[in-house]
């Protein structure tokens, strides 16, 4: 029972969506409530896919937070319930009218213009223009959505495309200031070999020529020799390094790079080549240990101390070797974090520029976009008409199916004509009221002629008593 009552419900609020009386509905044929019913579903669904556009769409616009998400679901009911009740509206009008229309082909005289006959079609027309306007203005939103992707590529081409001479300003700049650290970092290196040659010098003069002391010698200038190298191959190492980095993030420093981002051929060889040079910097530092030990051996072996001038410029420069090597150190750690960090600092220097250009990637500067996407792209030109089209089809398809498509019904007929004898029957109670307020009103006139000619009579009959004792003064009391 519950079940049936539930349905009865369902069925009552379809008919009374559709615009039809639901008690009236009920006598009619199977085939008029079934179109009844079936036009209230159609309008539930329009309504529903018109709620769920609406909700989609402007997420995109005002969807920030819960509150937001809220006030858009609002907006989007309300709309889709206006356009709901509308519908309705439009239908309950259609029943009536198409009533009228099957009553007047059957012979029906209800005195209307030849105007009448155009009020389905324009009722349709406005329903229309009504769909086409909700269609563009939910496309946009629905399309924002879409799009996105495209909408930031967009942005973000003209973002760089805005801000392209400050980004090779600051580039030129940051690789200026890497060029300056190569200078110094090769400055060092010179100096280094200077230093060192000085030393081997010093201790050449300040040892006599024993065989022990030509072995110390040849020794010392083999480790310099393999310092040197070493020396060279941390400095490939390094230039092999800094070429790997640019690779990957594609920076085309010199001739010979491929200035694309990624782990590429030449990102690969760089990193091969680099690690073949630490090799071979671990290679010249082992047997640089080994000869140092030889060395040390033969120090020990035969301790010749050398005079106080010879160790004391000795001392001064392993000092200078070590602060040279300290500095060219730090000179290459810089280097090294001003390559790895390249990109960052120069889209931090950009950002803090005064002529920065800003990202315009708020609601507006999206929609901008979107529409120069759409009038320079045809495929989305015609997804965007398509997309309205849908729109328009599902949102129309029901009141459309009503005013074109609908088969005659006698719940449309019976409605006009009910609606006519009712009109009929108010206006001949009207009528005959007026006519008795006329009839009275007649009466009362010639009540009132009667009144006015009695009245003329007695002054007629006053006026001659007054010409007659007139008369009689004049004559002196007789009566002519």
């Amino acid at each position: 029972m519950n079940t049936r009552s539930t349905g009865q419900t369902a069925l009552n609020a379809c008919w009374h969506l559709a615009g039809v009386d639901h008690d009236r509905i009920r006598q009619m044929p199977f085939g008029d409530r079934q179109l009844a019913a079936r036009i209230g579903i159609q309008l539930v669904f329009s309504a529903t896919f018109l709620f769920v556009i609406f909700v989609v769409g402007l997420s995109v616009g005002f969807g920030k937070d819960l509150g937001a998400d809220l006030g858009t679901i609002l907006i989007a009911a309300i709309v889709a319930c206006v356009v709901l009740g509308l519908d309705s509206q439009i239908l309950q009008s259609d029943f009536h009218q198409q009533g009228i229309d099957l009553a007047r082909d059957r012979g029906l005289d209800d005195g209307a213009g030849r105007w009448a006959r155009f009020r389905r079609p324009m009722s349709g027309a406005l329903r229309l223009v009504l769909s086409v306007i909700i269609a563009f203005a939910l496309v946009r939103f629905f399309e924002l959505r879409l799009y996105a992707d495209d909408i930031q590529r967009y942005l973000d081409a003209e973002h760089r495309a805005a801000n392209a001479s400050l980004v090779a300003k600051a580039e030129g700049e940051y690789d200026h200031d890497l060029a300056q650290l190569g200078g110094r970092i090769s400055a060092a290196d010179d100096h280094l070999e200077t230093l060192k040659f000085d030393l081997a010098k010093a201790r050449a003069r300040a040892l006599a020529p024993s065989s022990e002391e030509l072995e110390l010698a040849r020794l010392t200038t083999q480790v310099d020799e393999l310092r040197s190298q070493k020396t060279a191959f941390d400095i490939e190492a390094a230039r092999r390094d800094g070429d790997a980095i640019n690779e990957k993030v594609g920076i085309k420093e010199k001739e010979g790079q491929s200035g694309i981002e990624g782990r590429g051929p030449l990102y690969r060889q760089a990193t091969e080549r680099a690690a073949l040079a630490r090799q071979e910097s671990i290679r010249r530092a082992n047997e640089i240990a080994e000869l140092q030990t030889r060395i040390d051996a033969i120090r020990t072996k035969k301790p010749r101390p050398p005079s106080v001038d010879a160790a004391s410029v000795e001392s001064t420069l392993l000092k200078d070797i070590r602060e040279t090597e300290q500095n060219r150190a730090e000179f290459v750690g810089e280097r090294g974090d001003a390559l790895q960090n390249r990109e960052t600092r120069i889209a931090s220097a950009v950002r803090s520029h005064p002529d920065y250009v800003p990202l315009q990637a708020g609601f507006i500067g999206r929609a901008t976009a979107l529409e120069k996407i759409v009038a320079t792209n045809d495929t989305a030109w015609w997804f965007s008409f398509w997309a309205k089209a849908l729109i328009i089809v599902v949102e129309i398809a029901a009141v459309a199916s009503k005013l074109f498509f609908s088969a005659p019904t006698l719940y449309a007929v019976k409605t006009a004509l009910d609606f006519e004898r009712a009109v009929a029957s108010e206006i001949g109670t009207y009528r005959s009221l007026s006519y008795d307020v006329r009839a009275k009103t007649l009466r009362d006139d010639l009540a009132l002629e009667d009144l006015n000619l009695k009245l003329l009579e007695k002054r007629g009959t006053r006026l001659r008593r007054e010409a007659t004792l007139r008369e009689m003064y004049m004559n002196n009391g007789e009566v002519a």
